[in-house]
């Protein structure tokens, strides 16, 4: 991470809680921080304004120089919609 504080979101957890074990091992590795601020299974069942609210409270409170989120076409839907939510925070 070359030295940058790096933080990653994840607005969705699995049922099957081996992505997130997955998702823990991979940010120790690259020396970032992993934090969950969704708590339901899939994106697609926050409201826009869930998904926003959620985004703009993590971008206030981390205050990043950057931020990073899925490309707009996207082929998984969720991705979309979080590139959505992230335009519009």
């Amino acid at each position: 991470n070359n030295g940058y504080y790096v933080k990653l979101l994840v607005l969705s957890v699995p049922e099957d809680k081996t992505r997130i074990l997955e998702a823990g091992k991979s940010a120790e590795f690259l020396g970032i921080e992993l934090k969950i601020v969704g708590d339901k299974s899939q994106v697609s069942q926050f409201s826009s304004s869930e998904l926003v609210s959620i985004i703009d409270n993590e971008i206030e409170e981390f205050d990043p120089s950057y931020v990073f989120t899925h490309w707009e076409n996207d082929a998984h839907k969720d991705h979309r919609i979080i590139y959505k939510a992230v335009q519009s925070s």
